[in-house]
């Protein structure tokens, strides 16, 4: 415990004297105490917390100085626009200003489809349109679902639907969504060899447009579309789509222009969980856990990783 008090000391002496954002990759995720509770205890989003770090290549990942301090909030993603930062989690956005890390608000964030009747949704993940600056909200539609929206709670087969909503007014708050599903998953039966549930959805741009992750629980599927609001399909050149086959957690991925290289990242339910992250030129090819390097553990912001899960990544450059 000396030491770990130690490290975190040396860590406030090493940081940097302007708060805010100094590099050029941002990452969410949540964190979780898992000896406050029974087992189990950190299945319950309500005990999740959200945190927010940086990095310059990648791969190495330190806290934002002066940012506002950890809240409550689980599977959080984020987009930066015009200096400021987004950060999703179900049910609402905060935003915080990158240089200095001020606190510009917290508030609910609400989908409505074109007639005007509310969305339920869960999974939000933010991705801002180049051609309009306006963000574009990626979620697991959960209208009129009971239990748990990712998986077939009313018997077999079930369809969850990927859908997108398009910013209205300029808060980051406000959605109207768009036309059709962004992708359709059909759960077969409970053996399901693709997957049993269907959740979490993460989109970033590469060369030919943009790819979707999408977890479908020990497996992540990959999806491919030319625009961003329109119909992803599956990687042809993998079998039934799959990416990922072995790392169980949520993924997210991104595409580094200058290197060519796609970053995967993806938390692995270790116990506690980790970060890990896989490099590779194309996504023609399955990644295993073996493809894998642990690049995150809670440790990082501060907390003991002894008992502290961290999980859930989502990965925005600062300045595309």
């Amino acid at each position: 415990m000396v030491y770990f008090l130690i490290f975190l000391a040396l860590l406030d002496l090493a940081s940097p004297a302007q708060a805010g954002v100094n590099k050029a990759y941002l990452m969410a995720a949540h964190t979780c105490d898992t000896s406050a509770g029974p087992s189990g205890y950190c299945d319950d989003p309500t005990y999740h917390t959200t945190q927010i770090l940086e990095s310059d290549d990648g791969s190495t990942w330190s806290k934002v100085y002066g940012f506002p301090t950890a809240w409550q909030g689980s599977v959080p993603d984020l987009v930066v626009r015009s200096n400021v930062l987004y950060v999703y989690n179900p049910g609402f956005v905060r935003r915080i200003r990158t240089g200095g890390g001020a606190l510009l608000g917290t508030e609910a964030v609400s989908i409505t489809d074109s007639s005007g009747a509310r969305v339920n949704f869960v999974d939000p993940c933010p991705v801002l349109d180049p051609t309009t600056n306006k963000i574009v909200l990626f979620y697991l539609d959960s209208t009129g679902v009971t239990g748990d929206p990712g998986g077939c709670t009313s018997g077999y087969p079930c369809t969850k639907y990927i859908r997108s909503a398009t910013e209205s007014g300029s808060r980051g708050r406000a959605f109207i969504q768009d036309a059709g599903d962004r992708v359709a998953i059909t759960i077969t039966s409970a053996s399901d060899t693709v997957g049993i549930l269907a959740t979490d959805p993460d989109v970033f741009p590469d060369p030919s447009g943009y790819v979707l992750l999408v977890s479908r629980g020990g497996r992540t599927q990959a999806f491919t579309s030319t625009t961003l609001a329109g119909s992803y399909t599956p990687i042809t050149t993998l079998t039934d789509g799959i990416l990922i086959d072995g790392l169980s957690g949520v993924t997210a991925g991104h595409y580094d222009k200058s290197s060519s290289q796609y970053s995967i990242y993806g938390h692995d339910s270790n116990s506690p969980s980790v970060i890990r992250q896989a490099t590779a030129a194309g996504l023609s090819t399955v990644l295993r856990n073996t493809d894998f390097t642990t690049i995150l553990t809670s440790f990082v912001v501060g907390l003991n990783p002894v008992n502290f899960l961290i999980a859930s990544p989502g990965v925005t450059e600062v300045s595309p």
